[in-house]
């Protein structure tokens, strides 16, 4: 099953839920050695993260949309799956620190 088999219509919060815990799931599944993965939604101006495979990753995704930049948010701009790669942990880059 692809990611977007997940994406079946949403009647209620219940289901929202299930359909993002699913998302997660197989985006583990498909990308395999992701540390963390997370799913940003956009509503109007607004981020949000509504599912992520750990705390760590919610509160990397809130820092990002503090400093409104990332990959969460070029993900979210392009529509597009984007990875950091595990190279780029150890060093510094201008605003993000340490990875």
């Amino acid at each position: 099953m692809a990611v977007g088999d997940a994406a079946e219509p949403v009647f209620d919060e219940d289901a929202l839920d299930r359909a993002l815990t699913l998302i997660i799931e197989r985006g583990r599944q498909l990308i395999g050695n992701a540390d963390e993965i997370s799913v940003t939604l956009l509503i109007g101006p607004r981020r949000d993260t509504p599912a992520c495979t750990s705390i760590l990753a919610g509160l990397l995704d809130e820092w990002q949309y503090q400093q409104r930049q990332g990959p969460c948010l070029d993900a979210s701009a392009y529509a597009a799956t984007v990875t950091v790669p595990p190279c780029c942990a150890d060093r510094p880059t201008p605003t993000r620190g340490l990875g």
